[in-house]
């Protein structure tokens, strides 16, 4: 059990490690969205929500809640995202015949 269960739990950890981290540029990057409005630059967006959370994190204990509910935030964006795209792909409507 042990030969095959740390290898997995270190596996998992690595896992959520990098789903969380995914979770909190999301989360980022809707945040920066709050701020910095469509037209502009994405990369502008991401660095003014990055910001925010930073000066946020200065604080000692408020820094574990932010980045919690960042993301988590994130987790849920993406969630949404990922239910409201469509199911299924429809194909192309065919091309008509070539006239010969």
């Amino acid at each position: 059990m042990t030969i095959v269960g740390i290898p997995l739990g270190l596996f998992v950890l690595l896992a959520l490690a990098l789903v969380y981290s995914i979770g909190y540029v999301v989360s980022t990057l809707a945040l920066g969205r709050l701020v910095v409005k469509e037209p502009t630059s994405r990369y502008l967006a991401f660095m003014a929500g990055w910001g925010a959370l930073r000066v946020i994190a200065l604080v000692p204990f408020v820094a574990g809640l932010a980045w919690l509910v960042a993301t988590v935030l994130g987790l849920g964006t993406l969630w949404v995202a990922a239910r409201a795209a469509p199911s299924e792909v429809r194909p192309a409507a065919p091309l008509p015949p070539v006239p010969s």
